[in-house]
């Protein structure tokens, strides 16, 4: 592949000719411009991009910082990220932190030097992005966002789930078959990541139902907290719930499993609900009803936050919103069903097995 130097000497040009004619710069006849994108697309000449940012100060780069591709819900917001940025004629450098947060602070660095025009943070950690790194993105001028649960120490633009109509969509459900004693399994109030048992305990509290039954996952993954121990610690209170609703999918899954472990029915004793609907949702036994967050449109509405603002840095009369609420949905399967009257027995409900 030819550099433009020697695009330009088969040419018979100058090579500041042919930059001007690959970008259809009108100084360049259209005569001059045909032949010179011909005689680019026989050499398969692509022109360099590092020098071109450096001459027009755009590299059509974005940066994304996400903890986990291997998230389902992290992926779903990424590929919509990378929809609405190649139809802009953008491209995303994407750095993973794994949870990390020198890491973190370190790829927003990386993500600068490589001259990005806007920065996307997904970075699910219990500590904020410090301010020092806020002030570093503001320093280069570059517009950035935060996406779901991103914690930054300062006042920033948002795109996320609107976690207040979750929760009244979840409590509404489970009121509507007939439940009046709902449990929910996840990060509590006040706590990184506690706005979504905040919702919850609001939307029981206007249905004047007991609120007692909120409980801590206790744990850093999904997968990894003790669902045994949190349904047992429910199940032993003097109302125990009919029904649960779990931080997410994956939660859901564990507590439909320790609930078949003591031998209890899902949904006929116990209705499991979760959030997310990821992919694991539709195909467990039973499939699980949940909140389907919209994850891509998050990715979508964040990247062309970005868009707007790179434009609106041009052209002040554009306003960008700095709070964007994404609307979730009910995806009604087969772990919700009305509560069984009657039920727990008067022993209460049965132990689990013994291991």
């Amino acid at each position: 592949m030819p550099t433009i130097r020697q695009l330009a000497e088969l040419a018979g040009v100058s090579h500041s000719t042919v930059s001007r004619a690959l970008r259809d710069d009108p100084r360049i006849s259209p005569a001059t411009r045909q032949r010179i994108h011909a005689l680019a697309a026989e050499c398969h000449f692509r022109p360099n991009r590092l020098a071109q940012s450096v001459l027009t100060g755009k590299s059509s780069l974005l940066g994304m910082l996400i903890t986990d591709v291997g998230i389902d819900f992290e992926s779903h917001i990424l590929r919509g990220v990378l929809d609405v940025a190649y139809s802009h004629g953008y491209r995303i450098i994407v750095e993973e932190t794994a949870f990390d947060m020198p890491r973190a602070r370190q790829a927003i660095h990386t993500l600068l030097e490589q001259r990005v025009e806007g920065l996307l943070l997904l970075s699910i950690h219990r500590t904020p992005l410090p301010r020092s790194t806020l002030l570093e993105m503001r320093s280069h001028d570059v517009p950035f966002v935060c996406l779901d649960f991103t914690a930054m120490d300062g006042n920033t633009a948002w795109v996320g789930t609107d976690e207040a109509q979750l929760g009244e969509i979840a409590v509404q459900h489970l009121f509507d078959l007939g439940h009046r004693v709902m449990a929910y399994v996840g990060p509590p109030m006040g706590a990184y990541r506690g706005e979504r048992a905040s919702a919850i305990y609001a939307a029981l509290r206007r249905r004047h139902l007991p609120t007692s039954t909120l409980r801590d996952w206790e744990a850093e993954s999904a997968w990894d907290f003790a669902a045994d121990r949190a349904l047992a610690s429910l199940l032993d209170q003097r109302e125990p719930p009919t029904a649960i609703i779990c931080w997410e999918d994956r939660v859901a899954a564990r507590i439909i499993r320790a609930a078949r472990e003591r031998e209890l029915a899902v949904p006929g004793d116990l209705s499991v609900i979760g959030c997310s609907n990821c992919a694991i949702a539709e195909f467990l036994l039973p499939a699980i009803t949940t909140i389907e967050q919209y994850p891509a449109d998050i990715g979508r509405v964040a990247c062309r936050h970005i868009l707007n603002a790179l434009n609106a840095a041009a052209n002040a009369r554009i306003a960008v919103p700095a709070m964007t609420p994404i609307t979730p949905s009910l995806v009604i399967r087969e772990s919700c069903a009305p509560p069984r009257w009657g039920y727990p027995p008067s022993g209460g409900f049965p132990p689990a097995p013994a291991r």
